[in-house]
């Protein structure tokens, strides 16, 4: 059964957003779905759309995009030992960049704009019959696309988006 989470998206230190945490752990095999909604007004949304590399505003979605690059396959890597470990596949930035097309003027629509990321783990078995472990054996990071429209009656007044980040086992 998936784990949810929903929480504001909460501004780090550094002017980027980051999900609200509470410190929960996840466990090797576990699916969870995290979630946080960020107001933004429909002049924001435009820009967000269209100007921006929107999830670079994102700490947690910028976290995976530059600094998850390689997973441990048992779990017990040495940092120091390469060959411990396995690249994260990753798509091409250019891909999940804002572009201008994604913004509809007339029905204040962004469409085909990332909203989160799925980190997907493949895994397997290894060992005796009797004492089989599991351990992965690719990951990747997919992007998650969705249109949001701005449908408040003010443009000045923010509206809530939500982004997601999922890891399935």
């Amino acid at each position: 059964m998936a784990d949810e989470k929903t929480g504001d998206c909460l501004a780090a230190g550094d002017g980027s957003i980051i999900p609200d945490q509470d410190g929960t752990e996840l466990l090797f095999g576990e699916t969870v779905q995290l979630s946080c909604q960020h107001k933004m007004t429909r002049a924001e949304l435009t820009s967000y759309c269209s100007e921006t590399s929107n999830l670079d505003a994102y700490y947690a979605f910028k976290q995976l995009t530059e600094t998850f690059n390689f997973v441990s396959p048992l779990g017990d890597a040495n940092p120091v030992y390469m060959k411990d470990w396995m690249p994260v596949v990753k798509p091409d930035p250019t891909t999940y960049a804002a572009k201008p097309e994604n913004w509809v003027e007339e029905t204040s629509t962004c469409s085909g704009t990332i909203t989160g990321w799925a980190i997907k783990f493949i895994t397997s078995s290894l060992g005796q019959t009797r004492n089989l472990q599991k351990y992965i054996v690719g990951a990747s990071i997919e992007p998650i696309t969705t249109t949001m429209t701005f449908s408040n009656a003010d443009a000045t007044s923010a509206q809530s988006f939500t982004h997601l980040l999922t890891v399935s086992f």
